[in-house]
């Protein structure tokens, strides 16, 4: 379940052309956060979501608030398997990354997962990487389950 973040207050100052919403905290240090409906951010160790109806976040941006709809503060495995599963979206997973940043050995953790993409056909291992298929890529969403932690296994958060 989601677990409650402490309030923050923000000003809305502005849309970004990358795709972000530029706020201003009460320290006056500016935020960026990823802008659209429903979008996805992670911001010092919380993952958030911004607010998925349309009339809803256009009010809280004129308001000056930021959209966020529901907020995770994450923990140190939770990162790590975030991190694990936008690779996958992008195609490339690197076993050395995750072992340099979280002292993780992915490819043994996983390697039923792993094994299981292979015999499908959706990927393999390459050098250091596993790389999905163009066909994998096509239905990542679908295949991004078996690597969650078990509480997260029934849930929509991908």
């Amino acid at each position: 379940g989601m677990r409650p973040v402490k309030r923050i207050a923000m000003r809305f100052t502005g849309l970004m052309p990358d795709g972000t919403t530029r706020f201003q905290n009460s320290s006056g240090e500016n935020i960026r956060h990823y802008a659209g409906v429903s979008a996805f951010s992670h911001l010092g160790g919380v993952h958030f979501q911004n607010i998925t109806e349309i009339e809803q976040y256009i009010a809280a941006t004129e308001r000056g608030e930021l959209p966020v709809w529901r907020a995770m503060a994450t923990t140190p495995e939770e990162r790590m398997i975030r991190e694990l599963i936008l690779q996958m979206k992008l195609g490339r997973v690197s076993s050395d990354y995750f072992r340099g940043k979280f002292s993780e050995d992915i490819r043994s953790r996983f390697d039923p997962q792993w094994n299981l993409l292979e015999q499908q056909g959706l990927g393999l291992w390459r050098e250091n990487s596993f790389i999905l298929t163009r066909e994998a890529l096509l239905k990542v969403d679908s295949l991004l389950h078996g690597f969650f932690l078990p509480q997260h296994q029934n849930s929509r958060y991908v």
